[in-house]
């Protein structure tokens, strides 16, 4: 799985690294670890909009809520989607074929279980300082108050050897996209079977991992 990463990086370097501007300046904050269940707002690349750097909110919304307690109830089952049912899944359906997107991040953090102990580790790509995540993104209006919820997820796959010894219960990782192959990821036409292939391009040999103790 993915609930918590990091990005902690100016404005002018994502700006360049992506080729894209900001929707809103000034708002992006650097955080080591951003936490996915506080629903925090971060910035992603959408395929609608792929040069511009926007502020979505980690949990996706299906734009079939009908309330805004439904809304805010299913984000909580939404951070992370799986590769492998998102094109079957009511919550992500819609966004697998229409509405991709890429999440910079710096690294992301994963735990190891040992016995009682769990080791928190943190995970980068071998010479990018800035990659991305694959994500779905959605929007969904209020019916009653007009607001307008800007969301994504965060697309999983199951883990590779190196992934699956840190990860060790569930087995899980999040899709991984060098600057290489990223865009691919936006393109509409994809299919289950493309989007696979791109997902499976980071292999475990481009992967840097360690225990994270930052004391």
């Amino acid at each position: 799985m993915c609930y918590f990463f990091s990005l902690a990086e100016e404005e002018i370097r994502l700006q360049k690294r992506y080729n894209a501007k900001f929707e809103i300046y000034g708002k992006l904050e650097q955080r080591r670890i951003i936490n996915g269940f506080t629903f925090p707002e971060t910035i992603i690349l959408t395929n609608e909009t792929p040069n511009l750097l926007r502020f979505f909110n980690w949990g996706l919304i299906p734009q079939w809520c009908e309330s805004k307690k439904e809304a805010l109830e299913i984000r909580q089952y939404t951070l992370n989607a799986r590769l492998e049912t998102i094109f079957e899944k009511p919550a992500f359906r819609e966004s697998a074929h229409h509405r991709r997107c890429l999440v910079p991040v710096n690294a992301f953090y994963e735990w190891k279980h040992e016995g009682s102990k769990k080791i928190k580790h943190l995970i980068k790509l071998i010479d990018h300082e800035i990659f991305s995540l694959g994500g779905l993104w959605s929007e969904w209006v209020d019916k009653d108050t007009g607001e307008i919820f800007r969301t994504f997820t965060i697309v999983t796959m199951p883990a590779n050897s190196l992934m699956a010894s840190i990860h060790n219960t569930k087995k899980r990782m999040p899709v991984m996209l060098p600057a290489e192959i990223e865009f691919e990821w936006l393109k509409d036409d994809n299919n289950f079977a493309q989007l696979r292939e791109i997902a499976n391009f980071c292999t475990e040999d481009r992967l840097w991992a360690a225990p994270y103790d930052p004391e």
